[in-house]
């Protein structure tokens, strides 16, 4: 199966806030350490709340949002070249059934955006993206359509920046990106394809001087 990594990572984070909700009293102490009581309380009260929500995102909000919101984006990948048999792709069994397929490996990174009304919110949401992609690597692992397949994962972050002026009138100003790097395998049916039997091709020569 084709693995949209984007959309899978999505579902994780959006379960793992889930769980981070359901276990605030226990979680709020391990992810938020190294702040004071003041702000642990602040953060436990605030997803007590339960219209109080953050939404997770494919790609970047298209328009004026009025709650921090988590927004996740494919970077740039590329086919691991050393990996592929010479010739073909190398033949793998997929599907419950045994079927015999093909498969590719893949290298991307997949940028979680962590945006906030402030520069505290940006640092809490970043530190809860990071254990949520933690929590979820597993299950990322998992082949679709539960996972996406991602191996050897990867975990980086920006310092704080400003969002693109670009967006400044859809999202809030400050940022930090936690960014997944990992290997993929991607696997499809092995499906006949067409053979060219005959061609032809007509030379044409020209005199004319340039």
């Amino acid at each position: 199966m084709l693995a949209i990594p984007d959309k899978a990572i999505v579902a994780a984070v959006s379960s793992a806030f889930d769980a981070f909700r359901a276990n605030t009293t226990s979680l709020v102490p391990q992810i938020f350490a190294q702040e004071n009581s003041a702000n642990q309380s602040e953060i436990t009260q605030w997803w007590a709340t339960l219209s109080n929500v953050v939404p997770v995102i494919v790609g970047y909000p298209l328009q004026q949002v009025t709650a921090p919101i988590v927004a996740v984006t494919m970077e740039p990948e590329q086919e691991i070249a050393p990996k592929q048999s010479i010739g073909s792709q190398s033949g793998v069994v997929i599907g419950a059934t045994g079927e015999e397929g093909n498969a590719t490996y893949f290298r991307g990174q997949y940028n979680v955006h962590a945006m906030g009304i402030n520069q505290n919110w940006v640092l809490w949401l970043q530190a809860l993206v990071r254990w949520a992609l933690l929590y979820q690597r597993r299950n990322l692992q998992q082949m679709p359509p539960t996972g996406a397949g991602l191996m050897r994962q990867v975990l980086s972050s920006s310092g704080f920046i400003p969002v693109p002026d670009s967006l400044r009138d859809s999202v809030y100003p400050f940022q930090r990106i936690v960014s997944l790097s990992a290997d993929r395998l991607d696997t499809w049916a092995g499906v006949a394809s067409s053979v060219v039997s005959t061609t032809s091709a007509v030379l044409e020569v020209s005199n004319a001087t340039p």
